[in-house]
């Protein structure tokens, strides 16, 4: 008994001891890292700012390897750092640390192009310990800038001169106008539009159709400001409709045609038929013909014969 109980007390003290270095050597070996943009809370349009990448980490670091994305319409990256590639919506941030590094600190710098919400995303992180160069996993993250107004730029959004070819709109043209008319003939399928800003900086944007429909189409300028302001051109682009008096006309020509058409083809059918006709009539003709000469030729064989006359005489 007193054998069975010291077996059993030496299991429960090995499997505790198993356990307790399972524990102690998970413990040892966690390791854990963040990565994280610190961004500002508003921008003002054309001017530039910067976004910090911020890293921790518990373990001693050798590399990193990020990926950062924005929206290149709205932010334009300004390059000042050489650990920091890229453009176009996708940035690399990779660099190599000499020493065990566990913090750093990254500046991205951007200049704001336009007004609007806009987000910064740290998409992919690949971070190797350099202890037993492994990888650490670092959850992504997101955060969005508000870009606003500038009021210290200008703020004139409007058109100085907006010119239409061919034709003329319907009303002259006033800066202060933001709608207006145009009326075009049906042979004409394509419009020019050509819209001068009131300042030069600012962007001038043009939707218009390639072709023109018949009846109404639209076309819409606007123009941006550098700082952010934007005003809105309108053309209501009418082209002429077909005329319902041509319309009828075609209908009845085509209508005249077919008659024509169907007439041509009713002669044609009776021509047929007349020479089909014609033609049973002089078969006909020919084998009567054709028969009363072997008729003819048989009576005269038989009784015009010299030799029947001098056999009848005897």
């Amino acid at each position: 008994m007193k054998k069975k109980i010291a077996l059993l007390l030496t299991l429960v003290l090995v499997l505790g001891l198993v356990v307790t270095g399972i524990h102690s050597k998970e413990k040892a070996y966690a390791k854990e890292a963040e990565m994280h943009l610190e961004v500002p809370e508003s921008v003002k349009k054309e001017n530039e700012f910067t976004v910090k990448l911020v890293l921790n980490s518990d373990a001693a670091l050798y590399s990193v390897d990020a990926y950062v994305s924005y929206n290149a319409e709205i932010l334009e990256f300004i390059p000042k750092e050489d650990c920091v590639t890229g453009g176009a919506g996708v940035l690399e941030v990779k660099d190599t640390y000499n020493a065990e590094t566990k913090n750093a600190v990254y500046e991205l710098t951007f200049k704001a192009l336009d007004i609007g919400n806009v987000e910064v995303a740290l998409t992919d992180v690949f971070l190797v310990d350099y202890a037993d160069l492994d990888y650490v996993e670092v959850a992504p993250s997101a955060k969005k800038i508000e870009i606003g107004v500038n009021t210290q730029e200008d703020t004139d959004a409007r058109l100085s001169d907006l010119l239409v070819a061919p034709g003329e709109l319907s009303e002259p043209f006033d800066p202060g106008r933001t709608e207006y008319e145009l009326h075009v003939g049906l042979d004409v399928e394509m419009i020019g539009v050509s819209a001068i800003p009131m300042e030069e900086e600012s962007v001038v944007g043009l939707e218009m159709p390639e072709r023109l429909q018949i009846g109404e189409n639209t076309v819409v300028i606007t123009v941006t400001a550098l700082s952010g302001h934007v005003k809105t051109y309108t053309i209501k682009v009418y082209r002429e409709e077909i005329p319902e008096e041509e319309t009828l006309e075609d209908t009845q020509e085509t209508s005249t045609e077919k008659d024509t058409e169907q007439t041509t083809e009713s002669v044609t059918e009776q021509e047929k038929e007349e020479a089909s006709s014609e033609t049973t009539e002089e078969q006909k003709t020919e084998t009567i013909t054709t028969e009363e000469m072997t008729t003819t030729q048989e009576v005269t064989t038989e009784y015009v014969t010299p030799e029947d006359n001098m056999a009848k005489t005897e």
